[in-house]
């Protein structure tokens, strides 16, 4: 420090730490100031420096401040952490801001080098050290070194020192320190992986690792199985995270094979099992699956015989001299006989399975193969009369199934006196039972003949609606079996442009049958009727009523009606109007001619149809619109092939000033140069035009009549368009004769082009008495349409010889009814014209309904015949999309509602809807309902209704729609309907029928109580006891008569307890201290029936079994 001219006195005072004052004395030749003693410049972050006497600043120079430090840095809490296999972190604190300078040694204990030496990266010998580095250390504040690339398991030494800026050089610090093992990464190795001694319950899974291990499994279904992931094994889980089948683990050792024993599962069933292995370090290895198959069950179920019986086969005069021996293993297997010179009964017991298949102790013995469920004959000759007291042998039978099972030992004794030996009637095969297929027997369409008894004589065959019924009768003792068969009927599908689903003639059982009907190409269905059955709402599934005789099911279709749509694009001030025009069905390919029509609104002239002039434009073939002229009508395109046509109406033409403006297409059949007129009569007589576009129209009105709250049991299907021909789904009459039905009437079937045929066949006529409206005919139109016109072809039978005309209806009701068939919504009156060319006459008849209904008031001359030849409908379905003007979207179906889309000419769109419905049907046996079937609901919602049964009978139940029966026993209510569906109600006649039983089975007393239903007391009736034994004996029926005495049943003349009796609570003796020990299984039915035996011996017995008033009173036990 120095001055230039003159010098002053400066005071020094430090900044931070805890130095002190020092003044000095600046000189020309500069001077030195010292700051000795006290403690360490620790902390020291400067000087300020004051000036004590004059003179100015510029002349002072202060320069070469040097500060010398005697203190070096002091270092503590020198260690390492954190070691691993590769690094350790290498920590120490200096008590002043230093550099520390760190050497890495070979081995632990090493020599500490000298604090230059650390500093110059060496060792205590001068040589590099393995590594070095260095780092600030700020004061007081542990300084972390991290040391890595360290061998794993080796032993070092890590000396450090601090210099601080002087440089002082602090004293060296070491520390040892070793490294941890290296971690292990290495998966295992799985190897020989399989399954071995597989059961049908499990199987041994075997594999070997590399390395100790546990070793986890699962068990998935199927032998295909997807491998799950490791994560998954370990779980015990598939490959979608769900449990597996089982799991299991274990404790692998290294290269030595492992087995996993797994249990628990199913005979005869594919599995996957798959294994994965993990070390200690957690590491998995890959996943190894294989697949296996369980063996079947052991078969350990012993042959059960039943039915083991005997029959005499041949004698020597009363000397019976062979026998054959019946009987029915529930398996196949192997039956072994063998005879006893014993009388019967021979204890069971005494004879062993092993002593009859080896024939041991025996007169004679035998075998042979038995088909399961099939009675087997096995033939037993050399028998003799016998020297016993009792003429009688014993025949023991043992069944051997493959699996070495052995069946009980079945004994039974063979009279050597033939008149003794019992025959028991059994069902032969043509019972339903005793047939090839017992679990599906086959139906017979006429009583069967042959086949009836297996054994015993046959009764004559009798039948019920659903069975054929017979009995094998018994001999000597032997008792008497009761055999039925399926009874079937055959149906008969017929129609005309039709398939069915179905092989016609269909055998089918009294219940009946469904099928569904296929229209042919360019055709739809009309009706299906027949069989006492109903069309499904889908319009193509029939499914008959019950069957009780043969009957035919008759479908009919009709061509497709022609098919007119228009669109419009652009604003009203520049509108774009192009349509499709697709012909019938019948019309493809014929030669017509198109018309397109404007009917301007009412604004420019009076209302007037389209075939009046007033209002009406024609477009001719030049394109320009022309003025209707009933002579000479323009035509859009004449002579042309009809098929599909494109018609340009309008092309970017103002039309707001025709708002309401209706646009119609159509065609008629011919050429406008045959005949001007010709065509455009043809197209308004058949009605091949349609309404297809209305100018104007905006969003707020779009939606069509279908749009609302009224539920809908199919989509709407109308549109915004005029009159189309309206498909009739069937038609009815109160009379018809069965060659000229009703749905005569209707689809076209007498109809070639619009000229109708002369056939009868192809006509509907019934009975009529002049004046009275006694006859009526009914068409169902399927859903309530709004009709425009109707068009009659009447009566036009031709024989031969005459042509009977004056059946035709000349005066005639027509009655339009709702979607009920009973609320009449408007009455017509108008006259059909007599037929005279087969071309028929269409009319303007309008009114809304689903039913429409001729009400015949006279004809054209006969007083006892009336009908049609056909009968046709034009309008619009009720269900109109959108209002006129308006083209709707296709329709949408949910469960519940519909949805569309309705937009205007101009381009606006609303968004329009309609909740569905769903039928409730309602049937059952002898109950009624409080609503009449089918009842509509809306989606989502419920209905109820009570169910009243018929005079003398309780509701029994009541089911189906998800419902439940209230606690009333006669209110249901349905639960939420989103399907049709069908609630069924039985009901069983009050009356009722008990027993009690006292004493032990050897001196067994059984009396029986029958009350008659409310209905049938003090009526006059015949009561009915009967016993059905156990199998062993048959399962015969016997019946006790009014003499006590029990006797076999006869179908031609059941024996009666009681018959007549004035019918209320009475008490039957059935058996009085009886030894039943013998008839374990038995049982005891009491019943009556209404009427005398008198009027007829089976009279009573079939009015009990038809009306069920009988009941199971007792069993023996």
């Amino acid at each position: 420090m120095g001055c230039r001219t003159t010098c002053d006195t400066f005071t020094f005072t430090q900044i931070g730490g805890s130095g002190s004052t020092v003044d000095a004395t600046a000189t020309t030749g500069g001077t030195s100031v010292s700051f000795t003693g006290g403690t360490p410049w620790t902390g020291v972050t400067g000087f300020t420096v004051t000036k004590q006497g004059g003179g100015a600043w510029s002349d002072i120079v202060i320069d070469n401040l040097v500060f010398s430090d005697p203190y070096a840095p002091v270092l503590s809490s020198t260690g390492v952490s954190g070691t691993t296999s590769s690094g350790t972190t290498l920590s120490s604190t200096s008590d002043q801001l230093a550099v520390a300078y760190w050497v890495e040694l070979a081995g632990t204990g090493a020599t500490a080098p000298s604090a230059a030496q650390v500093k110059a990266g060496l060792d205590s010998i001068g040589g590099a050290a393995l590594a070095s580095g260095n780092a600030p250390m700020i004061p007081a504040v542990p300084t972390d070194i991290s040391i890595t690339g360290l061998s794993a398991s080796t032993g070092y030494t890590l000396c450090i020192m601090a210099e601080d800026g002087i440089p002082n050089l602090s004293s060296v610090s070491c520390v040892d320190v070793t490294t941890t093992a290296a971690a292990d990464t290495t998966a295992p190795t799985l190897s020989g992986t399989g399954v071995s001694a597989t059961s049908s319950s499990g199987t041994t899974l075997t594999s070997t690792s590399d390395e100790n291990a546990t070793g986890y499994w699962v068990v998935l279904s199927g032998t295909g199985a997807t491998a799950p992931s490791k994560a998954q094994v370990k779980a015990g889980q598939n490959s979608t995270g769900s449990a597996g089948v089982t799991s299991g683990s274990g404790a692998m050792t290294a290269s030595t094979p492992k087995n996993f024993s797994i249990t628990g599962l199913s005979a005869s069933t594919g599995y996957t099992v798959c294994l994965m292995a993990e070390d200690g370090s957690t590491n998995q290895s890959s996943v190894s699956c294989v697949a296996f198959t369980t063996t079947a069950a052991p078969d350990t179920t012993a042959p059960s015989l039943s039915g083991t019986d005997v029959s005499a086969t041949t004698s020597t005069g009363t000397t019976l001299t062979s026998t054959m021996l019946t009987s029915t293993s529930n398996e196949n297997a192997t039956g072994y006989w063998i005879v006893f010179v014993a009388p019967y009964p021979l204890p069971q017991s005494s004879v062993s399975a092993d002593q009859v298949k080896l024939g041991q102790d025996g007169l004679s013995s035998g075998s042979g193969t038995m088909t399961a469920n099939t009675p087997t004959n096995f033939s037993i000759a050399g028998l003799s009369a016998s020297t016993f007291s009792n003429p009688v042998y014993t025949v023991c039978l043992m069944a051997e199934d493959a699996s070495n099972n052995k069946s009980d030992v079945s004994c039974i004794g063979v009279n050597t006196n033939v008149a003794a030996v019992p025959v028991y009637g059994a069902c032969g095969s043509a019972d339903r039972y005793h047939g090839s297929n017992p679990d599906n027997p086959p139906l017979w369409t006429s009583a069967p003949a042959d086949n009836l008894c297996a054994s015993g004589n046959p009764t004559q065959v009798t039948d019920t609606t659903s069975q054929y019924n017979w009995s094998c009768q018994g001999s000597n003792g032997g008792t008497t079996a009761v055999c039925s068969a399926k009874r079937g009927y055959s149906v008969t599908l017929a129609g005309a442009n039709v398939t069915f689903d179905k092989t016609s003639p269909v055998t089918v059982t009294s219940d009946g049958t469904s099928f569904t009907v296929t229209p042919a190409s360019g055709y739809v269905v009309n009706s299906v009727s027949g069989c006492s059955g109903t069309l499904g709402a889908d319009g193509k599934t029939f499914t008959t009523g019950a069957i009780s005789q043969n009957c035919t099911v008759t479908a009919s279709a009709i061509i497709r009606p022609a098919g007119f749509k228009a669109t419009a694009t652009g604003e009203i001030t520049s509108r774009t109007i192009t349509a499709e025009i697709t012909a019938s069905g019948s019309d493809q390919g014929k030669t017509g001619t198109i018309y397109v029509a404007a009917v301007l609104p009412s604004g420019f002239a009076a209302d007037s149809p389209l075939d009046t002039p007033d209002r009406v434009y024609l477009k001719n073939a030049s394109g320009g619109w022309v003025k209707f002229d009933a002579a000479n009508p323009a035509f859009y395109a004449g002579a042309v092939t009809l098929g599909q046509h494109s018609v340009d109406v309008v092309t970017g033409l103002n039309l707001s000033a025709l708002a309401g403006t209706q646009i119609y297409l159509g065609y008629g059949i011919g050429a406008p140069d045959t005949s001007a007129v010709a065509p455009w009569n043809d197209m308004l007589k058949n009605g091949t035009f349609k309404l297809v576009h209305t100018v104007g129209g905006d969003a707020a009105s779009l939606c069509g009549p279908a749009s609302g709250s009224e539920p809908l049991l199919s989509a709407p299907e109308g549109n915004n368009n005029t009159s189309g021909m309206i498909s009739v789904v069937k038609a009815s009459a109160n009379h018809e004769l069965s060659s000229r039905p009703a749905n005569a009437a209707i689809g076209g079937i007498g109809l070639t082009g619009s000229t109708h045929d002369k056939i009868a066949s192809h006509m509907w006529l019934g009975s009529f008495t002049t004046g009275a409206g006694s006859l009526t005919i009914t068409f169902d139109l399927g859903s309530v349409h709004n009709v425009t016109s109707i068009h009659v072809w009447n009566y036009f039978e031709f024989d031969g010889q005459t042509l009977y005309t004056t059946r035709g209806i000349k005066d005639v009701d027509v009655l339009f009814l709702g979607d009920d068939g009973s609320t009449v919504s408007s009455t017509v009156k108008t006259t059909f014209a007599e037929e005279s060319d087969g071309l028929g006459k269409a009319y303007s008849v309008s009114g809304k309904g689903r039913f429409i209904t001729f009400k015949v008031l006279s004809t054209y001359g006969s007083a006892t015949w009336a009908g049609l030849s056909e009968v046709q409908f034009f309008g619009t379905p009720e269900g109109q999309l959108c209002a006129d003007g308006a083209t709707p979207s296709q329709v949408t179906s949910a469960t519940d509602k519909y949805t569309w889309s309705c937009k205007s000419a101009l381009g606006a769109s609303a968004q329009c809807s309609a909740p569905r419905g769903y039928e409730v049907t309602l049937g059952g046996d002898r109950v009624t309902y409080d609503k009449t079937s089918p009842v509509t609901v809306a989606s989502g919602g419920t209905t109820s209704f009570t169910v009243t049964p018929a005079s003398g009978y309780v509701v029994n139940s009541v089911s189906g729609c998800s419902g439940t029966l209230g606690a009333d026993g006669k209110t249901f209510t349905t639960g939420a309907i989103s399907q049709n569906c069908t609630v069924t109600a039985t009901a069983n006649t009050n009356a009722s029928a008990s027993g009690t039983a006292t004493g032990d089975i050897t001196s067994k007393t059984v009396v029986g109580t029958i009350v008659a239903s409310g209905n049938d007391q003090s009526k006059v009736g015949t009561i009915y006891v009967a016993v059905v034994l156990p199998a062993q004996y048959g399962n015969a029926v016997y019946l006790k008569n009014s003499g006590g005495t029990w006797v076999p049943y006869d179908p031609q003349n059941p024996a009666y307890f009681a018959s007549p009796v004035t019918l209320g609570t009475i008490t039957i003796d059935i058996a009085g201290e009886l030894n039943l020990s013998t008839l374990i299984g038995a049982q005891v039915y009491a019943g009556y029936g209404l009427g005398t035996v008198d009027s007829g011996v089976t009279v009573p017995w079939n009015e009990m079994l038809i009306n069920g008033r009988y009941n199971l009173i007792y069993t023996v036990k």
